[in-house]
C-alpha cells in the first residue's frame, strides 16, 4: 500500500471542515454579495492548501477557474451557474489529496497502474465532496 499525500481521513476532514464553515455562513446576516465573497475566500483557502501539498501545483485552481469562467460567460451561463463553476474549478483537483504520495512528485512516465490511479482523482474528489451539504445545494 502506498502512502497518500494526505490520509483519506485527513483529506475528508479538510472537506468537512470547509463545508461546516461554509454552511455556518448561512446563519450570518450578510448581503448576498458579501456571503459570496466570504464563501469564495474559504474555498480559495482550501485550494491553496491543496496546492501546498502537491508539488508544482501552485495557482492551478485559480488558472482553471479563470478559463472556465471565460468560457461560461461566452456560453451565457447564469450567475448561479458561473458561481458553481467557479467553486468547482477551484477545487477540481481535490481528489489528488487521496492519491499515493509517490505519484504527486514523480514526473511521467508512470506505470499503467499509476496512470489509472492518477486518472481516478476526479472520482475520488467527487466521492468525498458530494456527501457534503454545501456542495450539493444550488446557490443564487
Amino acid at each position: 500500500m502506498h502512502r497518500s499525500a494526505l490520509s483519506i481521513p485527513h483529506a475528508t476532514q479538510l472537506i468537512q471542515d470547509l463545508a461546516t464553515q461554509l454552511s455556518a455562513l448561512d446563519a450570518l446576516q450578510l448581503s448576498p454579495d458579501s456571503l459570496e465573497a466570504v464563501r469564495l475566500l474559504q474555498i480559495r483557502r482550501l485550494a491553496r492548501r491543496i496546492e501546498t501539498i502537491i508539488p508544482g501545483h501552485f495557482g492551478h485552481g485559480e488558472r482553471t477557474a479563470h478559463y472556465a469562467l471565460l468560457l461560461a460567460k461566452r456560453l451565457g451561463l447564469s450567475r448561479s451557474q458561473c458561481l458553481d463553476l467557479h467553486y468547482s474549478a477551484l477545487l477540481h483537483d481535490i481528489g489528488l489529496l487521496m492519491l499515493p504520495g509517490h505519484l504527486l512528485g514523480t514526473p511521467a512516465p508512470h506505470t499503467l497502474n499509476d496512470y489509472a490511479l492518477i486518472q481516478s482523482h476526479p472520482q475520488k474528489g467527487a466521492r468525498f465532496s458530494v456527501p457534503t451539504h454545501f456542495f450539493r445545494r444550488r446557490h443564487g
